[in-house]
């Protein structure tokens, strides 16, 4: 009786064992996370990048911490915060008046009153106003709020050393599928003055993880085998409580996808 009891918990044993087994091998890649410090649940935000090459058992994302799954949950949301611009310049701008400015920095204010308007004089049919990042972002889609409206724009973005049309439309926003630059130039087409008062720009998408603590490190795994090289770069990620966000500690891309020269414990992706 002693020795069915032990061979039935054997077997339960390698029961549990056999759904780790198999979604590991699903994927191509894991990264060590290092959570020192958390010792109690935390939001953290994953992008839509990571996202979609960690989708196992529907939504789930895949995450092991000395061979046992981390309890989460997953949440998603669509990234409706504008991007952080670090620089915004325009072909002309209307001189101040009266203690108004018309600068293009106008459009990045919360102050609906403020607005950006060009020089009629300098650009009579088209102006230009270039948007510069801080980093290279992933963007998905990019608006305007217009007092006066141009006919149409024109989106050029700034890839491998060059800049390439990604769009145009007669409409106040485009959508900007995915594309990676730290640079847009928006050519505005029109017959008169314009008069811009916000512009937002939207990054992709995120999920929100919540973790619940088990150790000092755990680890992700992402990438089915069908995917030769992920399409962003994620070093040693991290997060603590006070950024509650998961990032990479400095760029690095491991074209080879092996070693552990990035400082990870055992991590094998680039």
């Amino acid at each position: 009786m002693k020795v069915l009891k032990k061979s039935m918990l054997l077997l339960s044993l390698l029961l549990l064992l056999i759904p780790f087994t198999l979604s590991q091998e699903e994927f191509k890649y894991f990264r060590e996370i290092d959570t020192t410090g958390i010792r109690e649940p935390v939001w953290v935000e994953l992008d839509s990048s990571i996202l979609d090459l960690s989708e196992s058992f529907g939504n789930d994302i895949l995450i092991i911490c000395t061979n046992q799954e981390i309890p989460f949950h997953q949440e998603m949301k669509t990234g409706l915060v504008s991007l952080p611009v670090k620089q915004i310049t325009a072909s002309s701008e209307q001189p101040n008046a009266r203690g108004k400015t018309f600068s293009p920095k106008n459009m990045l204010d919360d102050n609906s009153q403020s607005y950006y308007q060009n020089e009629f004089s300098e650009d009579p049919s088209q102006t230009t106003i270039v948007i510069k990042f801080d980093t290279f972002y992933t963007l998905k889609s990019l608006a305007f709020d217009y007092l006066t409206p141009p006919e149409k724009f024109t989106v050029y973005a700034y890839i491998n050393g060059q800049y390439q049309q990604a769009g145009e439309t007669i409409k106040n926003n485009m959508d900007l599928h995915s594309l990676k630059t730290n640079t847009l130039r928006i050519v505005f087409e029109h017959s008169g003055s314009i008069q811009i008062s916000k512009v937002r720009i939207i990054g992709e998408s995120f999920g929100r993880v919540l973790f619940e603590p088990i150790s000092d490190l755990t680890r992700m795994y992402y990438g089915s085998p069908n995917y030769v090289q992920p399409n962003y770069n994620t070093d040693h990620l991290q997060t603590t409580i006070e950024t509650q966000t998961l990032e990479t500690s400095y760029p690095y891309l491991n074209p080879l996808f092996t070693g552990d020269v990035d400082g990870g414990v055992e991590d094998n992706c680039p």
